[in-house]
C-alpha cells in the first residue's frame, strides 16, 4: 500500500508539468524583421524615459550629498570649536595650579603620609604602638634591622 502511495505521487509530480499549457510565443521560432524593429522602437522610447528620471535622480542625489557635505563641516568646525575651547580651559587651570603654588601626584602623597605618621604617634596606649610599630615593617626588609 505505501509503495503504490508513494508510486502515484511520484508519477504525478513528473506527468502533471508536461501536461501543462505552452505560452503562446513559444515554439514559433525567431522574430521577424517588423518584430525587431518594434521592439527595438519600444526600447528605445522607454530609454528616453529612463534618461529623464535618472537625470533627475542624480540631481536629487547630488543636493543631498552636497548638504550632507556642508552637515558635515559645519559639525567639524563645532567640534573643533569646543576641543579647542577645552584646551584653552585646561591650560588655564593648569596655570592657575603651577602659579597657586598647589602639589602634584607623588609631592601630595609624600606630605600627607607624613601627616598621617605625625597624628599616629600620640595616640593609644603604648601597648598599641608597639604593636603598630611592628606590623609597619616595610615589605622589602625581610630580615629585622
Amino acid at each position: 500500500m505505501k509503495i503504490k502511495l508513494l508510486l502515484l505521487i511520484l508519477i504525478s509530480a513528473f506527468t502533471v508539468p508536461s501536461l501543462a499549457a505552452k505560452p503562446e510565443w513559444a515554439g514559433k521560432g525567431k522574430p521577424s524583421e517588423e518584430q525587431k524593429a518594434t521592439h527595438k522602437s519600444a526600447m528605445e522610447a522607454k530609454d528616453g524615459l529612463d534618461d529623464d528620471r535618472i537625470k533627475q535622480k542624480k540631481e536629487k542625489k547630488e543636493k543631498k550629498e552636497k548638504k550632507e557635505k556642508k552637515e558635515k563641516k559645519e559639525k567639524k568646525e563645532k567640534k573643533e570649536k569646543k576641543e579647542k575651547k577645552e584646551k584653552k580651559e585646561k591650560k588655564e587651570k593648569k596655570e592657575k595650579k603651577e602659579n597657586s603654588g598647589e602639589l602634584k601626584g607623588q609631592e601630595k602623597q609624600k606630605i600627607m603620609k607624613s601627616e598621617q605618621t605625625q597624628k599616629e604617634l600620640g595616640k593609644g596606649s603604648a601597648k598599641g604602638i608597639e604593636s603598630r610599630e611592628a606590623n609597619s615593617k616595610k615589605w622589602w626588609k625581610f630580615w629585622g634591622e
